[in-house]
């Protein structure tokens, strides 16, 4: 999923379960395998399943010296779209076959001037 975000012209660096100390914001931060849920058997193999997964996205609140808002109201909406009904390439030698936004929500923390979307997503893919 780090790839795909990359890669949609956003300006965002992903990085699995925590971003590195001091990372400047905008950034999104994936966590993967919340839940994996194998789908029913047809040949008594487990060969595809659904994986959840969360999708952080940091951004600065406003500049601390002249209080101007910083937040791009538009990038979350973008990222959604970006995600939404993704196709990927192989991810780790397996199929991605789609991406689905199930959830999103938008959190202020006044006092770290952050401002925190979390998006839920289910990935449809090989086991």
């Amino acid at each position: 999923m780090k790839d795909l975000i990359e890669t949609l012209g956003l300006g965002l660096s992903a990085y699995g379960d925590r971003a590195p100390q001091l990372t400047k914001r905008p950034y999104v931060v994936v966590l993967e395998e919340l839940a994996l849920t194998p789908d029913p058997f047809e040949d008594m193999k487990a060969t595809t399943g659904v994986e959840t997964c969360q999708v952080d996205l940091y951004q600065d609140w406003r500049d601390l010296t002249s209080g101007k808002l910083l937040e791009d109201y538009t990038l979350a909406p973008r990222l959604r779209r970006g995600l939404h009904g993704a196709r990927t390439p192989l991810v780790a030698s397996l199929i991605v076959y789609v991406i689905r936004v199930m959830h999103s929500i938008r959190m202020l923390d006044e006092a770290g001037n952050e401002v925190h979307h979390a998006l839920t997503v289910e990935v449809y893919r090989e086991l």
